[in-house]
């Protein structure tokens, strides 16, 4: 299971989690399967483990930011630059 590094020792969750009020399981083959082809991906053959591991921890990290705890008056600066 992934660690987060520093003081904080605790776990990070995988799988089991909610983003947006749903559930967030760790994908599967499957999963990855299903999703390359409702979107039209080509897949090599034998690489839907990996990327169903690095989907995984994508979502791990998706999760991070969606519980990042923001004030409600926070809003976007009006303009971006570098």
């Amino acid at each position: 299971m992934p660690e987060r590094g520093g003081d904080d020792e605790r776990p990070l969750p995988v799988g089991g989690g909610r983003c947006y009020g749903r559930p967030m399981d760790v994908p599967t083959e499957a999963d990855v399967e299903r999703l390359a082809a409702a979107l039209g991906l080509p897949l090599e053959p034998g690489s839907a483990a990996a990327i169903a591991e690095n989907l995984a921890g994508l979502l791990v990290y998706a999760q991070l930011f969606v519980e990042f705890p923001l004030p409600d008056d926070v809003e976007p600066p009006p303009v971006f630059r570098l």
